[in-house]
Parts: C-alpha cells; structure tokens; sequence
C-alpha cells in the first residue's frame, strides 16, 4: 500500500502562511527546493534535474521528490555551501510514479496529511477556512497533521463529499493520503 516516495527539501525561511487557523507543517508549510530562485549555474543545474527527468529524448516527466540518494546529497550540500537552512521531509503514500529505492534514512514520523499530485496548497487551505472541517481540525497534531491514519480517512471522506457538492476543491485531481516524515540526519 505505501510507496516510499522520496524527499522534499524546504527552506525553513520561505513560510507560505496558507494556513491561519492552525499550527501547519506540512507539505505545504514552506515553499520547497530553495536552490530554484537562486542564480547560480549548479543551482540550475540541480533544480533542473529535481524538477524532471528525461523518459525518451526530448520527453520529460515533471517530478515531486527526490528520489535518489545522490542528487539529494548534491542538493543538500550545495544548501549548506549557501547557508541556507532547510528541514527535509521524507513521504510516503500510494502515488506510484516516483519510488525512492535506496535505503531510508532515520526519519522521524510527523502525521498523516491529504495531498494532492502535483502538491499544491488546495486541500489545506481549504480545510484551513471551511467551517464543516472544525471537527478535522481538532484531531490535528502540533504539526497540522493527523498521528491516526482512520482520522486522515475520515477527513478523506468529508473533504471528497464536499467537494463533490461543489463547496470546496478546485476541480479534479489526484489526492493522495501521505505520510510525513521529517528525515533527522
């Protein structure tokens, strides 16, 4: 059932403040990959290659983690050259399409959040500002995540009623239930 995904690495001085009502630290909590906004051919170079990979020549898939071990070192020490300091998160749900295939590193288990693939704010803020979600929202750990997996299930099923009602959401996509580690070397 869980795949082990891979690595979002964030820079802890980029908060995206989607989330008013709620302590939050999740996926969304910082805006990821740092090294993007930095004009620095390695920075490119590096952002480039977290940010897809070649399929065929010429053919591109876009990717949502780090999923080797390697470039993550790469990433990681050019963070540190640059002073810029980061949390590293590590996740793990049913998306298929990225696997990280080494081994895992020492992580610390944060909660279970609802993201969508792309990850993208849409769910969080939504259960941020609409009021029917106050019963979730209470079951939420100090991170704005959930620590029981039948209590992200239960949200699943009240978020997806919503948006089916149209009250909520933003049209389709592909949500998944992840789980949120926070990588502790």
């Amino acid at each position: 059932m869980w795949n082990a995904n891979g690595i979002l690495i964030q820079g802890i001085n980029e908060k995206t403040n989607f989330v008013k009502s709620f302590p939050y630290l999740g996926l969304n909590a910082y805006f990821s990959y740092p090294l993007m906004s930095i004009k620095d051919v390695e920075c490119r170079k590096l952002s480039n290659e977290q940010l897809s990979k070649e399929i065929e020549e010429n053919r591109y898939v876009s990717l949502e983690y780090i999923s080797n071990a390697d470039l993550y070192t790469r990433y990681l020490k050019k963070c540190k050259e640059l002073e810029i300091d980061v949390r590293v998160l590590f996740v793990e749900s049913e998306y298929c399409d990225e696997i990280w295939k080494e081994e895992l590193p020492k992580m610390k288990f944060l909660g279970y959040e609802y993201c969508s693939i792309p990850i993208d704010e849409q769910i969080i803020t939504d259960m941020d500002w609409y009021e029917p979600f106050s019963c979730c929202r209470k079951k939420l750990n100090e991170y704005g995540l959930f620590d029981l997996y039948e209590d992200v299930l239960e949200f699943v099923n009240v978020y997806n009623k919503a948006v089916n009602e149209g009250e909520v959401g933003d049209g389709e996509m592909d949500a998944y239930i992840c789980k949120v580690f926070q990588i502790t070397t």
